[in-house]
């Protein structure tokens, strides 16, 4: 196997979309004293991801919106614009499992205006080497190609992302969202329709 190819290939397709203008839907929100709350949303394309280079995923996986929503009545909104700062991703097994790949910070750049939306981009939503680390890399053939807490040729982690800010104004803002995400070697991708 090559892990050259993996590690391309997965910082490829991870790689999800910058700071442009779409709407989102529903996730939680944060900061209840801010005037201004970021709600997250991920737009899921791929349910399985299949990372083996011959018959990997050649789709990203989806795409992160944040949207901004002004609570406040004041009609001076020049300096409720959010700035990103940070994007935290955890990992949680939902198949029975323990092991998961260690969180994962990044910088962010990028503002959103008051009460618009936009994708960000220029994150991974797995490092490029956990692929090759537990609790993946027990997938391989050449290691059994089933997961050892579970036996099963395939794992299933829930991802959390986490994007942090702050207003113009200096009131920090964040958001989160979660989606479900399968993880095989050679079983092929499974894309949303």
């Amino acid at each position: 196997m090559n892990t050259k190819t993996i590690g391309k290939t997965t910082l490829v397709l991870l790689a999800v979309a910058a700071l442009l203008g779409l709407n989102s839907c529903g996730s939680d929100i944060n900061e209840e004293g801010s005037p201004v709350e970021l709600i997250a949303s991920f737009d899921q394309a791929i349910l399985v991801y299949d990372y083996a280079p011959e018959t990997g995923c050649t789709v990203g996986v989806g795409t992160l919106s944040i949207r901004s929503v002004i609570k406040t009545l004041n009609s001076d909104t020049r300096f409720l614009g959010v700035k990103l700062s940070t994007v935290r991703i955890t990992y949680k097994r939902t198949d029975g499992g323990t092991v998961v790949p260690p969180a994962y910070v990044q910088a962010l750049s990028g503002t959103i205006d008051p009460g618009s939306s936009g994708d960000v981009t220029g994150f991974l939503l797995y490092d490029a080497n956990a692929l090759r680390q537990a609790p993946f890399v027990a997938l391989l053939p050449e290691n059994g190609g089933r997961d050892p807490e579970t036996g099963k040729p395939i794992i299933i982690i829930e991802t959390k992302i986490e994007v942090f800010g702050e207003t113009l104004s200096g009131e920090k803002v964040s958001a989160e969202t979660r989606f479900p995400l399968s993880f095989c070697f050679g079983c092929g991708c499974s894309i949303v329709n």
